[in-house]
């Protein structure tokens, strides 16, 4: 069988970071509606949605979109801050040597994510991956699909 190259999922793949987001939707929920999100409430009613339609639903469609998204917006920034505040943000165990072997060869590879640009942007400084892929070749949700899903 011939390869062409490997694309990567980003989130929980080469970064663990499940925990983070739902932190920062925690957050998001408690200024808005006053109650925890937890992981389970996350997964059961929540998981899959793009941020401004889990925020809808989250807040039974009583915000404007654009409440909305400026809470999405504010959820991702919260992210980002809780990523770089974290010391043990890092990329998954092996993952590093991985990327290594994988210059070392010869065989391209680039990352496919359900992450927006300014987070994609954001682990490309943070973990410093342009040492290993060029920025232009990682593929992210640029908003033309409905949902996550859809991306695949």
């Amino acid at each position: 069988m011939h390869y062409n190259g490997i694309i990567f999922d980003f989130n929980g793949t080469l970064f663990f970071d499940t925990d983070i987001h739902i932190q920062a939707w925690d957050t998001i929920a408690m200024k808005v509606t006053g109650k925890h999100m937890t992981r389970e409430i996350l997964v059961q009613k929540y998981w899959g949605l793009a941020n401004v339609d889990l925020i809808q639903r989250m807040t039974n469609g009583t915000l404007s979109k654009e409440e909305c998204e400026r809470l999405s917006a504010e959820k991702e920034s919260l992210y980002r801050m809780y990523v770089k505040n974290d010391p043990n943000a890092a990329l998954a165990p092996g993952v590093i040597e991985f990327f290594h072997y994988l210059k070392q060869h010869n065989i391209p590879f680039s990352i496919a994510s359900a992450s927006i640009k300014e987070n994609i942007d954001f682990y490309v400084s943070q973990f410093h991956l342009d040492q290993w892929i060029d920025p232009d070749t990682i593929v992210y949700d640029d908003g033309t699909y409905k949902n996550k899903y859809e991306m695949y």
